[in-house]
């Protein structure tokens, strides 16, 4: 899914025999990918109709994404003014990554201690697309294979339940990552944290795996607060 200026359309197609739940899908894919790259700003009132347009679909799909969106915290309901994007705030980033910590952490380290070459190979190729679109400014599909490097390792800890919690918290704290990139340092110092991570759980040591990826996402949140006025919180 391509975002988009917020006048321009954003391209779905809706098979003719598609479930009304695949259609769904597509508008909570299209809508987070609009709200992630700030095509839609925090506060921008969210209404169904132009909404519906700019997808190409109907409401009924656009209205269902909305509410999932709200469970993920991308989305917030104003009472007799109707759904917005979900604002920035120091409070909501200091909450999701406190707890982005804690589960991801635990993830790395189960899964270094099951780590297998074709894991690794696996993680390896994500990361080597991540820095190629990122070298040549492809900003949304650096920030996919981003987060395709980070579950590959994450899945490899075997646990289903990890990843269900991983998942919400990953999806509201990329619009915040997002604002930390100009200012994150280059490409390449944060391919090495990416490398130490990865190498990390190749040589089976879940205690170092931790501990890179624990000072990866304190680097990034630090960032980010104080682009909003706040001093490091972790």
């Amino acid at each position: 899914m391509t975002s988009a200026s917020t006048t321009s359309v954003v391209a779905i197609e809706e098979s003719p025999t598609g479930t009304a739940q695949t259609r769904v899908d597509m508008a909570v894919n299209a809508l987070q990918d609009l709200i992630v790259s700030g095509s839609l700003e925090p506060g921008a009132p969210l209404r169904l109709a132009p909404l519906a347009e700019r997808l190409g679909m109907s409401m009924m799909p656009v209205r269902e994404a909305l509410r999932v969106l709200e469970s993920l915290g991308l989305v917030e309901q104003q009472p007799r003014r109707g759904a917005r994007v979900s604002l920035f705030s120091v409070q909501d980033l200091m909450d999701t990554y406190r707890a982005r910590i804690r589960l991801e952490t635990l993830a790395v380290e189960l899964a270094a201690d099951r780590f297998t070459p074709e894991h690794g190979k696996v993680a390896r190729a994500h990361l080597e697309r991540q820095c190629a679109a990122a070298a040549r400014g492809a900003l949304e599909e650096s920030r996919k294979a981003h987060t395709s490097f980070h579950f590959s390792i994450y899945e490899a800890a075997g646990s289903a339940w990890l990843i269900r919690l991983i998942t919400p918290l990953w999806a509201n704290s990329e619009r915040y990552r997002m604002l930390s990139l100009p200012h994150r340092g280059a490409v390449k110092d944060r391919r090495l944290e990416h490398e130490r991570i990865l190498e990390a759980c190749i040589r089976g040591n879940p205690r170092v795996a931790s501990r890179e990826l624990h000072e990866h996402l304190a680097k990034t949140v630090n960032v980010v607060a104080r682009q909003l006025g706040e001093e490091a919180l972790f």
